[in-house]
Formats: structure tokens, C-alpha cells, sequence
């Protein structure tokens, strides 16, 4: 039973984290490689013009927005379907559980035959104990569903900081390795692979420290200092508190041209990139001419081209849109983890440890096992 009912928990934190969102640092058009493996099972997949425009969309529907509201919203979209999957778990173990009590009374059964009346009995009051369990289980599963999907709390702050401070990171290295792409071959091409938790922070069983580059060139240790987004703020009284509207994203030319349509907003966001690529090439010539001008007449202490450039090109303007992704994978890291856990551990003790007294008691009392003329009951139940 042990193994079977292992099996359902896997399989219920499994659906857990494919209902996670999957978040991309790159355009949906420089994705080349077609539908991901997550887009064909129906995993939500979201890349950076899918949040821009949802946050430009929200901006002309709601006026004022900030980063808090967007985070919050794409969490209780994923949490809003935990409660289903518990319940999913909660009728998978039931299913083990029946199958087990069914193969006991037939155990103590197999001479009687499956017409006996005591067998039937039994069988009435270990299914009917059994229902009984589940339903109370269920219903403290469904309220700590309900919980999770009203609230976006954790007191975990220094572990949250810490995880989206070195995923924002990592993702930032990546359009970094995207900006070099563009001085090598004059082409804004993006890296093919896919950003989750899995990906974006390597952690092992027991902390969520280290970052693992999964693309690009490679990295020092120092080029992963924490950047701590700055929605987290470590009150406990609201974990996105810092309610700060989005600037560089939903501005009052979006909402002028939000009338223009998803796809007047998508262009616009890729004309800011190529202008963006553009400004990177101009401004590499500009400074490979200076350096090598300065060379010539002996200084060669200077800084690298890449420290210059990010100096002289604009912030890339999807930055926001990056730091809520990493807000919002380093939340549902801490949050999908203890969902299975409260899960599997409140089944595990309302359940599975507890349907065998349950049963037993109820077959002692149900059958008045220890009242008068128990041994003629049985035996006529026997011959019955």
C-alpha cells in the first residue's frame, strides 16, 4: 500500500508544478524552435512581450497599476487550481484505501463467501468509516486551499529575497549574452532554453543558494551577487508592499495606444528592442574607435567594452517585466513546496494513519462486540 499511495503524492506534486507558469526572459518571436515542451502538454507559458501586454492591457482597463497587483494576480492564477489538485490526491489515496479495506474483509471472509451477512456488515461499516474520514480530510484540504489562494504570504523572507535576487540575475545574464549576440552578428538572437524553477535555480534538497547558468557564456562567482528586486520588502504585513507603479512598461503611451490591440502593443515592444540593438552596434563602434584611439597612444588600463556599454545604451526597458518573473517563480517555489506538503502530511495523519483505528472502532461499536449473546449473533450472521 505504502508504494501505491507514494505514488499518488508523486504524481499529485508533479501536477502541482506543472501548473506553474514557465516564464521566458526573451521574446515570443525570437523563440525559434516552435512550441515548447511545455506549451504541448498545456503548461502555461509566458514570455516577455506575454507580460507586457497583459500589463498594458490591466493599465487601460484599471488605470493605476503596480508591480505588487501584477505579481499577486499571476500567483492566484496558478493557486486557484491547487485546491482541485489536493482534492484530485485526496481521491487517489481513497481509491487505495478501498481497495486495501476490501481486500482485508475478504481476507477474514474467504471461507464465508461474498454472501455472508457479517461480511456484508463489515464491509458496510468499513466503507461508511472510510467516507467519513475522507469527507473530514477534504474539508480541512479545501480550507488550506482556499488559504493559499487568498493570501500571497510567506514569513521566508530571506529565502524569497535571496531566490529572486539570483533568478532576476540569471535572467539578466541571459539578455546580456543576448546583447553580446547582437555585437557578434548584428542579430538579436535569443537562447533557446527554457526558464522555470528547475532551471533558474539549481537548488539543492535542502537550500535554493546557487544559481547555475543554463546558457551563455560562463560566469564568475561574482557576476551572481544577489540583486534584490525591489518589490521585496521583508513586511510580513504584505509580501509585495512596495506598491510602486510600473514605469517603464504600463505608461500613458501604452494606455493611448492599448486601443491598437494586442498586437499594436507586441510591435511596439519589439520596435523598442530593435532600436535598443541598434544603439548597442552604434555605441560598440563608437567605443572600439575611442579605445583603440587610446591604445595607440599608450593607455591600456581601460574598461571593457561591455562595462562601457552599459554605461551609454538606455536600461533595457523589460527589466521590470523580468524582476516580476523572478518575483513570482521564487514566491511559487516556497509556496508549491509547502502546499504538497501540508497536503500529503494532513492525508498521511487524518488518513492513512488513522482509517484503521477508525475502522476497527466502528466495527466494535456497530456490532456491540462486547455486549450479551455476541457469540450467538455471530454465529447466526455466520449462517446467514
Amino acid at each position: 500500500m505504502d508504494d501505491k499511495v507514494r505514488m499518488v503524492y508523486d504524481a499529485f506534486a508533479s501536477a502541482v508544478e506543472r501548473s506553474r507558469v514557465e516564464f521566458r526572459p526573451w521574446m515570443r518571436e525570437h523563440h525559434h524552435h516552435g512550441a515548447s515542451d511545455e506549451e504541448e502538454d498545456g503548461k502555461m507559458v509566458m514570455y516577455v512581450d506575454d507580460l507586457w501586454e497583459k500589463i498594458a492591457t490591466e493599465v487601460s482597463a484599471r488605470g493605476n497599476l503596480s508591480a505588487q497587483t501584477v505579481q499577486e494576480d499571476i500567483i492566484r492564477s496558478v493557486t486557484s487550481s491547487w485546491e482541485f489538485l489536493a482534492s484530485e490526491c485526496l481521491n487517489g489515496v481513497r481509491e487505495v484505501l478501498s481497495q486495501l479495506v476490501t481486500s482485508i474483509v475478504d481476507l477474514h471472509f474467504r471461507c464465508a463467501g461474498d454472501g455472508n451477512q457479517l461480511r456484508m456488515i463489515v464491509q458496510s461499516i468499513a466503507d461508511g468509516q472510510l467516507h467519513s474520514q475522507v469527507e473530514m480530510t477534504g474539508r480541512k484540504l479545501a480550507d488550506f486551499g482556499a488559504l493559499e489562494t487568498r493570501n500571497v504570504f510567506t514569513s521566508s523572507h530571506g529565502r524569497l529575497r535571496d531566490s529572486a535576487g539570483a533568478i532576476l540575475s540569471h535572467f539578466k545574464d541571459l539578455r546580456r549574452q543576448a546583447d553580446h549576440n547582437i555585437l557578434e552578428q548584428g542579430a538579436l538572437r535569443q537562447s533557446p532554453v527554457p526558464m522555470g524553477r528547475t532551471e533558474v535555480v539549481k537548488a539543492s534538497s535542502k537550500s535554493l543558494d546557487h544559481v547555475v547558468p543554463v546558457a551563455g557564456p560562463s560566469h564568475s562567482r561574482e557576476s551572481h551577487t544577489m540583486s534584490v528586486p525591489s518589490s521585496f520588502t521583508g513586511q510580513t504585513s504584505s509580501l509585495f508592499s512596495k506598491n510602486v507603479p510600473l514605469s517603464t512598461v504600463a505608461t500613458s503611451e501604452d494606455q493611448g495606444r492599448s486601443s491598437d490591440g494586442p498586437g499594436g502593443l507586441r510591435r511596439r515592444l519589439v520596435e523598442q528592442q530593435r532600436q535598443r540593438a541598434d544603439s548597442l552596434r552604434n555605441a560598440n563602434e563608437a567605443i572600439q574607435v575611442a579605445l583603440s584611439s587610446l591604445r595607440s597612444v599608450g593607455f591600456h588600463d581601460l574598461s571593457s567594452p561591455e562595462q562601457l556599454l552599459e554605461k551609454l545604451v538606455e536600461p533595457d526597458p523589460v527589466d521590470e517585466v523580468l524582476e516580476i518573473m523572478a518575483n513570482v517563480v521564487a514566491y511559487l517555489d516556497i509556496a508549491s513546496l509547502r502546499f504538497v506538503d501540508y497536503i500529503t502530511l494532513h492525508i498521511e495523519d487524518y488518513l492513512v494513519n488513522a482509517i484503521g483505528d477508525k475502522i476497527n472502532a466502528a466495527v466494535v461499536a456497530n456490532l456491540d462486540l462486547s455486549g450479551a449473546n455476541i457469540e450467538e449473533r455471530c454465529l447466526r450472521w455466520m449462517a446467514a
